[in-house]
């Protein structure tokens, strides 16, 4: 995103990737946040999320 901060992730960072998930045509509107946890570490990273993805919110092909 221009103008948007830039930060280099270093072992010991955690953040979350929280993707929206919209449901279009529902009134008042509608979605759900899939939400994960990962930490930064020297070698790969740690996905920290414990819960299980639900499968009915994941569209599949």
């Amino acid at each position: 995103m221009p103008g948007a901060e830039s930060v280099k992730f270093e072992p010991g960072m955690t953040f979350a990737v929280e993707p929206l998930i919209f449901v279009p045509g529902v009134p008042g509107g509608a979605g759900v946040r899939i939400e994960d946890h990962i930490l930064i570490t020297e070698d790969e990273p740690v996905y920290m999320t414990r819960a299980p993805y639900c499968q009915e919110l994941i569209l599949q092909d």
